[in-house]
């Protein structure tokens, strides 16, 4: 049987990849305070918010030339 998490995490995958916001933002916590990117490049930092993390979705995909795929 397979953890729900590894669910969670597949329907995720599949609605950033498709780009549909409106199962995304059922999927991830409305109340999304920090989503924290380690690393020492221009991506990295904390996101406060959902709106600011859609913002970095669509940053992301910008600045990979939509080439930025999850797994």
């Amino acid at each position: 049987m397979e953890h729900p998490n590894a669910a969670g995490y597949r329907r995720t995958a599949d609605a950033f990849r498709a780009g549909d916001r409106e199962a995304l933002t059922q999927l991830i916590d409305q109340d999304v305070v920090v989503w924290h990117l380690p690393g020492a490049n221009r991506l990295a930092g904390e996101i406060l918010g959902l709106d600011a993390l859609f913002g970095f979705f669509d940053r992301l995909r910008e600045v990979t030339h939509r080439t930025f795929t999850l797994k």
